[in-house]
């Protein structure tokens, strides 16, 4: 395909350009084609991923294409900047100890529809990006994550958290015990639940 072959071109360590192209404002002549799209984009992810984050990569013990796949997972979890370091620190932590990631961002890209709230039989999927089944981190981005979510993956807040659930407040909830998430992700379902009943 053509975006195998341009991968294999451009020297990406990946299986496509899933994560690879930096979102953001770019300005094209209306007769560039793919490949001057593609370039222009691809050269703003280089541009960003400058030598002191990929040092800052390396420090962390983790490859670029490693960083953006966890990027994009912290990217799938929160549209809150403020949140992103909090979220890639709970993450951190898990991949620490060896525990499952177990991402809903990861199962809606398995399932390969749109967001949709996700049931048990969902996290069964055979997939390797499905990250409750699957230890570690997936083979590849799940998106394109933006600039906050990389730095943020970057530098993850340093805290003891290992769990988070959705608030009822565009937010998460965060905690460091299952008892305490348990409590959290029954409040976030009893208020789903009654949203999805009206």
């Amino acid at each position: 395909s053509f975006e195998e072959d341009f991968v294999k071109r451009k020297n990406i360590k990946a299986y496509s350009l899933e994560g690879y192209l930096l979102p953001g404002n770019y300005f094209f002549y209306k007769n560039s084609n793919t490949e001057e799209i593609l370039d222009s984009m691809l050269s703003r992810t280089k541009l960003f991923f400058n030598d002191s984050l990929k040092n800052q990569a390396k420090k962390l013990g983790y490859s670029k294409h490693q960083i953006l796949t966890l990027a994009s997972i912290v990217d799938g979890e929160t549209n809150k900047i403020a949140e992103m370091p909090k979220i890639s620190g709970v993450y951190f932590n898990r991949l620490k100890r060896g525990i499952k990631l177990q991402a809903d961002p990861t199962v809606q890209y398995a399932l390969g529809t749109n967001w949709r709230r996700l049931f048990h039989s969902d996290l069964r999927i055979d997939n390797l990006y499905n990250t409750y089944r699957h230890y570690g981190l997936p083979p590849g981005p799940i998106n394109n994550p933006g600039e906050n979510a990389i730095l943020a993956t970057l530098f993850p807040e340093k805290h003891n958290y290992i769990f988070f659930v959705a608030d009822t407040k565009g937010g998460h909830n965060f905690s460091t015990n299952y008892s305490t998430h348990k409590k959290y992700a029954r409040q976030y379902y009893r208020w789903l639940n009654s949203r999805t009943k009206n």
